[in-house]
């Protein structure tokens, strides 16, 4: 979903550990699996993450959540929430104009 010559690193990472896995001042994308029991640290992370990786693309992917429960993270710095994996192609868009230089059209 990158725009060429691109190629992402996967890296599989708790909340704990995920600062040590990025690079500062790179773009990034965070996916975060997010459950009704891990709301409220996914919250204070999603600030944190904010904070420390500016240029982080934060997206969530909805593990249980109620209706309510996603309202509240259009309050985070949150990009996207997806409910279902076949939702994560439709956001080509936004993760190729993420990383998309100034020079580079993006649709």
């Amino acid at each position: 979903m990158t725009p060429d010559p691109l190629v992402l690193d996967v890296v599989d990472s708790d909340t704990s550990s995920i600062v040590d896995a990025l690079i500062p001042g790179l773009p990034t994308v965070v996916l975060w699996e997010v459950e009704p029991s891990s709301l409220r640290e996914s919250a204070h992370q999603f600030i944190k993450m904010n904070e420390s990786f500016p240029l982080a693309l934060q997206i969530v992917a909805d593990g249980g959540l109620s209706v309510r429960e996603r309202l509240l993270l259009a309050e985070f710095p949150v990009a996207v929430l997806l409910q279902q994996p076949e939702q994560l192609p439709k956001i080509r868009p936004l993760i190729e104009g993420h990383f998309a230089s100034a020079a580079q059209p993006v649709d």
